[in-house]
């Protein structure tokens, strides 16, 4: 399984392709493709830099999207801009290849809507989350409060700002994550919690509620939360990600075509995003 780069400008390229090389080593790294976004300076400022990374792991670099899936069995596309996963996945999309695109999978619900469309379409297994679900802790919690048991979820993580990018699409995501990975895609209201900033309070269909904290690290830099049934609850802390686990869902995605994570929960954690933006009193789905 040759796998191929597309979006040089986040950590997640070399970190991913180090992985990848020592324990992966029969589904190498073929070729990447830097992109980069002018108008959001962490990309901007860094993509040269993490270019530099993924040549010296001696993958080479080519001159278009287009150009390494045409080398490639399999694509990630790791760019930090949301907005640019729309028109790089256009590009590549004819292929039919097993493509995973790095979160949040869209800059909107439509355009995640969009992405979606063009992979039924064109028949392309297509897969887009977080690491943070697939580390053993959470999964562990998870396993042992059953999703129609879970009455309510209490979760702290952390918010960075970074300019050019919506407020919750870089960090918050991964809370956001945790919440649809253990409540499931059917949520109902969002509201920002009127006396504490950064806080957000949730409704699922089935009367399942959560509620979310954000801060600014490092006041606290990890994810904390508990799950709660009628009885008891469940307890996690979760590090900074740990990327072992989920590239080794990656390469089963790559291999059987088939994404662990359903379509209507990526479709939901965008949509909860674009809730938590509006910074109106309360946000009702329809």
């Amino acid at each position: 399984m040759n796998i191929g780069l597309l979006g040089l400008d986040t950590s997640h390229s070399p970190a991913f392709t180090r992985i990848l090389q020592e324990r992966f080593p029969e589904h190498p790294v073929i070729g990447a493709w830097p992109g980069g976004s002018d108008a959001i300076p962490a990309s901007r400022d860094r993509v040269a830099g993490f270019t530099r990374d993924i040549e010296s792991l001696g993958v080479p670099i080519f001159g278009s999207p287009s150009e390494v899936a045409r080398h490639a069995d399999a694509l990630l596309i790791l760019s930090l801009d949301g907005a640019s996963h729309l028109p790089l996945y256009r590009e590549v999309v004819r292929r039919g290849l097993p493509v995973f695109i790095d979160k949040p999978v869209a800059g909107s619900p439509d355009e995640a809507e969009q992405i979606f469309s063009l992979a039924e379409e064109h028949a392309a297994p297509l897969f887009s989350a977080s690491s943070l679900r697939f580390l053993p802790e959470f999964a562990a919690a998870i396993q042992a409060v059953p999703r129609e048991e879970l009455r309510h979820f209490d979760l702290t993580g952390p918010l960075n700002r970074i300019e050019g990018v919506p407020l919750y699409h870089f960090y918050a995501v991964h809370s956001v994550e945790l919440l649809v990975a253990a409540l499931g895609p059917d949520w109902a209201e969002c509201h920002p919690d009127p006396d504490e900033p950064e806080r957000f309070l949730f409704r699922w269909r089935n009367g399942a509620t959560a509620s979310l904290r954000l801060s600014v690290p490092p006041a606290d830099a990890g994810f904390n939360g508990a799950l709660h049934r009628s009885v008891r609850a469940v307890p996690f802390a979760l590090e900074a990600p740990l990327y072992v686990p989920f590239v080794g869902k990656l390469i089963e995605f790559f291999l059987a075509g088939l994404s662990p994570v359903v379509k209507e929960e990526t479709l939901a954690i965008i949509g909860i995003l674009e809730a938590m933006g509006t910074r109106i009193r309360g946000f009702r789905r329809r």
